[in-house]
C-alpha cells in the first residue's frame, strides 16, 4: 500500500492507496503529505511534465479565504480579536455594552470581571491548524483589569471599530 495521485488526461482526478495505472489512468507515487494534503484540497496540485506540482498560487488562495473567514468571525481591537457572536449574547457590542455596565457599578475592571472578555491572537492564515476552532480556543486569553479611565478608552475603540465594520458589511 502507498499513497497515488491519479491523472487522467493529464488532470488529477482522485487519489488512493494503490497504483491504479490503465490505458486511461496514470498513477503518481506521493509522499503521505502530498496523499492528505490534496484530500483535504484537490485544486492544490496539478501534473506539469508528467510530474505532480503544487500549485503556486494555492496557499495565497488559502491565505486569503481563511484570512477573509477569521475577518466575518472576529474584531481586530488593541487587546486582540474580539468574537462578533460571543456565546449567550446577540453580538459582540451587546457583549461588551453589558461590561461596560458592570464597569460602570464597579468604577473600573476587577479581574474577575477582565476574566469574562475573551480574546484570541491573529493566527497565519497560511497554516489551516491556526485557522481551526480547537487552535483559537487553545490560545485564547482573558482580559487584564482596568481602571475605569483605561476600560472607557478601549470601549470607544472598541465601540468605533464595530459599528465601522458592521457599516462596512451593510453597504458591501
Amino acid at each position: 500500500m502507498g499513497f497515488y495521485l491519479n491523472a487522467e488526461n493529464g488532470k488529477i482526478v482522485n487519489c488512493g492507496n494503490f497504483d491504479i495505472t490503465s490505458e486511461t489512468t496514470k498513477s503518481y507515487a506521493v509522499s503521505e503529505e502530498v496523499y492528505y494534503n490534496y484530500m483535504k484540497h484537490e485544486d492544490r496540485y496539478y501534473i506539469e511534465n508528467d510530474e505532480v506540482v503544487e500549485d503556486p498560487e494555492f496557499i495565497t488562495r488559502l491565505t486569503a479565504a481563511n484570512k477573509k473567514d477569521f475577518e466575518n468571525k472576529f474584531l481586530e481591537t488593541s487587546k486582540g480579536n474580539y468574537r462578533l457572536q460571543p456565546k449567550g449574547y446577540a453580538n459582540a457590542q451587546q457583549s461588551v455594552d453589558t461590561i461596560n455596565n458592570m464597569v460602570n457599578a464597579l468604577n473600573g475592571l476587577p479581574e474577575n470581571v477582565a476574566n469574562m472578555i475573551i480574546f484570541y491572537p491573529t493566527p497565519d492564515f497560511s497554516d489551516e491548524e491556526q485557522c481551526t476552532e480547537e487552535w483559537l480556543v487553545a490560545h485564547q486569553y482573558t482580559a487584564e483589569p482596568m481602571t475605569k479611565e483605561e476600560w472607557t478608552t478601549y470601549y470607544i475603540e472598541f465601540s468605533t471599530k464595530y459599528a465601522q465594520k458592521q457599516y462596512k458589511q451593510e453597504t458591501a
